[in-house]
């Protein structure tokens, strides 16, 4: 059974809703004591906003790529 739109959208978002606050405490707490980089707290979520919004439409494609790739597959051997 290949996944729907609907199951690709709530995975992607999960996925990469635990993604964000991972890229955040990075973002906050590992670039400064790395690179000596501080940035503001707003700053943190902008940039994190920003790979996040990225990462989802990323994830999303390639999710959507191979399900129906893999239906086509599946199909064609049935």
């Amino acid at each position: 059974m290949s996944q729907t739109r609907w199951m690709s959208v709530t995975e992607t978002t999960l996925n990469i809703g635990s993604g964000m606050v991972i890229a955040w405490g990075l973002t906050y707490y590992v670039l400064p004591a790395v690179w000596g980089l501080t940035p503001s707290a707003g700053a943190a979520v902008e940039i994190t906003a920003l790979y996040t919004g990225v990462s989802w439409i990323r994830s999303y494609t390639w999710r959507r790529i191979f399900a129906n790739r893999l239906h086509r597959i599946l199909t064609q051997l049935s």
